[in-house]
């Protein structure tokens, strides 16, 4: 007789499911989610993505308080992983120990030239449409952009800039060294974007905004757009997310610290952007939707790009491009449309005071 393997018979009917999600069959996925959870399972981390699948499926069905149930149970079992896989986040996360870093200043002095055309960096809070926004910058000729890298990073480590004092190392920079560590970001950038010799680099990495200051040593000929959408739509679909990263598994836990990171990070980006001596774009999704071409212009317009239009066929290229290594991926292939615009609203129950004293700062300040 032939046995069938648990996990194997968990991943066929997981993929059964996802591909009912896919084709917009919700009610096909909740049933197949439901068949699987009721088995018992070995591998935490497989029951684990389960778990926020099966609650999408029942966001996509209307049930929203069984939504809210799973996510709940989600959450919790995702602290119980990350609290004996690293013990020393449960206190902090690597993300607000970041907030807490000075804000560096500008260092004119380090500014040299080399043959390196500067990035156009994309940032803003995870689950802002940057991922929409870069397949659209990806779509124009002179732009290139790859999956979201580490590569900022990277060049904060080179400078030491983890355990030590940021603004003293950014004061005593020298020009070899700001040469260096261009040089180390542009040969790591190459090998991912190749084009990046012919074309500009497109680097989104939403969380890089709370390093611009120091970027703008590094690359101070480079442009900036800050993603924005609704805050109450963009922490509903953080809380709502898998992520992989530990430490955004704590960050994320409830509604309330999602809303509380917001705070926390755009808090930050508004002492940063003081300093800031670049060109910065503010990006907000819904205009994107209520008017793609006009929006899509003045975004080039803002880069000093030439417009095409076909740079309006963007999602239809995102398709052909492969493989999208972001949550956003089913989102980004599929035409503009206004279906995650106000999202949040069918979750109004959830948002507490508690969570709004802050997030309703921002929705003023972005005038929404």
């Amino acid at each position: 007789a032939v046995r069938h393997h648990p996990k194997l018979l968990d991943n066929f009917l997981q993929m059964q499911a996802k591909m009912s999600m896919r084709r917009k069959h919700y009610a096909n996925a909740r049933e197949s989610f439901e068949r699987i959870l009721t088995a018992a399972h070995a591998d935490p981390v497989l029951k684990l993505g389960l778990q926020f699948e099966y609650a999408a499926a029942l966001d996509k069905c209307g049930d929203r308080d069984a939504a809210m149930t799973v996510l709940q149970a989600a959450h919790a079992m995702r602290r119980g992983l990350v609290s004996r896989s690293h013990p020393a986040l449960q206190d902090s996360t690597e993300a607000f120990a970041v907030l807490e870093q000075p804000v560096p200043p500008w260092n004119p002095a380090v500014h040299a030239r080399d043959t390196h055309t500067d990035p156009v960096f994309v940032v803003g809070f995870p689950r802002s449409g940057t991922t929409l926004l870069e397949q659209l910058l990806d779509a124009h000729p002179e732009l290139v952009s790859f999956d979201e890298q580490p590569f900022l990073q990277h060049l904060v480590r080179r400078i030491g800039g983890d355990g030590g004092d940021v603004c003293q190392r950014i004061n005593a920079l020298t020009p070899e060294q700001a040469a260096a560590g261009r040089a180390a970001y542009f040969a790591e950038v190459a090998e991912v974007a190749p084009g990046v010799v012919s074309q500009r680099a497109v680097d989104k990495n939403p969380l890089n905004m709370v390093r611009l200051p120091l970027l703008q040593n590094f690359f101070p000929r480079s442009r900036i757009i800050l993603a924005v959408r609704h805050p109450c739509d963009v922490v509903l679909s953080c809380y709502m997310q898998n992520f992989r990263a530990p430490a955004f598994a704590l960050t994320f836990e409830t509604l309330e610290s999602t809303a509380h990171m917001y705070d926390r990070v755009f808090a930050h980006w508004t002492v940063a952007a003081e300093q800031l001596q670049l060109p910065v774009l503010a990006w907000k999704y819904e205009d994107l939707i209520a008017d793609t071409e006009g929006r899509s212009r003045a975004l080039f317009e803002f880069l000093q790009l030439p417009w095409q239009d076909s740079l309006l066929a963007f999602t239809e290229r995102a398709k052909d491009k492969g493989a999208i290594k972001t949550p956003s991926y089913t989102q980004v292939v599929e035409p503009v449309n206004a279906r995650a615009v106000g999202r949040w609203q069918a979750y109004e129950a959830y948002f507490t005071p508690a969570v709004m004293a802050h997030l309703a700062p921002w929705i003023a300040r972005f005038g929404y």
